[in-house]
């Protein structure tokens, strides 16, 4: 059951969350998943596709992140991607176009996906629920452009809040309840001293 969409060309999908909260998602935004992308192919459901286990705030945040990254999403590119990641043999790289970045440096950013990306996750509520949409985005097989879906920038703000701190530090900034009993925490450091050095 495809519906239009008032004022626009393309076509709703329909996600049904786990408590029946309907999702609407365009065409071209469904198509950004692989998940998604076999649901449309497949006419799955008429266009309603329940998707059990997501909560809808969940539900709604992958949703909004594909809406905007949809207009600027390449299927063909994408696709030449996962088929060959790397160019082929031998590569000529003239200096001007390759020059080398740091690894965090995202490069060109014509459409400002990158600042949206970094105020998208810093709205999140809480640690949970960067941690969900981590998963539910990694389920969903969001492909962007030198990017996998809400989960590259999801990874990357775990790992900004991880770095350069103590495990103590990490069990705080993560919400990680400490397991070990202060006898097994004080064996594990003494087993492993070297990596509690300064």
């Amino acid at each position: 059951m495809w519906r239009r969409r008032r004022g626009g060309d393309g076509e709703d999908l329909v996600l049904m969350a786990e408590c029946g909260t309907e999702v609407r998602l365009s065409r071209a935004a469904a198509r950004m998943s692989t998940t998604m992308l076999h649901a449309l192919d497949d006419d799955c459901a008429g266009g309603r596709i329940p998707v059990a286990g997501v909560h809808p705030s969940i539900l709604r945040l992958v949703a909004a992140y594909c809406e905007r990254h949809a207009p600027h999403y390449d299927a063909v590119a994408s696709a030449a991607r996962l088929r060959e990641p790397f160019p082929p043999f031998p590569i000529d790289f003239p200096p001007d176009r390759y020059a080398i970045r740091p690894v965090t440096d995202p490069g060109p950013d014509p459409h400002g996906l990158e600042a949206w990306n970094k105020k998208f996750i810093a709205d999140l509520r809480d640690n949970s629920t960067l941690f969900a949409l981590i998963i539910v985005s990694d389920f969903f097989g969001c492909q962007l452009p030198g990017r996998r879906g809400p989960a590259r920038p999801g990874l990357r703000a775990v790992a900004d809040k991880m770095r350069g701190k103590t495990p103590e530090e990490i069990r705080d900034a993560l919400d990680i309840e400490n397991d070990y009993t202060p006898e097994e925490e004080a064996e594990v450091r003494r087993e492993n001293a070297w990596a509690f050095q300064d």
